[in-house]
């Protein structure tokens, strides 16, 4: 489930989608722990949540 809502998220929120990844990648790179799925879902969701606020 959380593979299908990723997808989803990443087409209809690109940028907030984009955003997640790049905090993730730097914080796996500075960690070196991985994350998975449900992180990036949980980070894009919130970021989205922050966009749609400030229209």
């Amino acid at each position: 489930m959380s593979q299908h809502l990723s997808e989803s998220l990443q087409e209809r929120y690109t940028s907030s989608y984009q955003c997640a990844q790049r905090v993730i990648n730097y914080f796996e790179k500075q960690t070196k722990q991985k994350t998975g799925v449900n992180e990036q879902v949980y980070l894009t969701m919130h970021l989205q949540r922050i966009v749609d606020s400030s229209i």
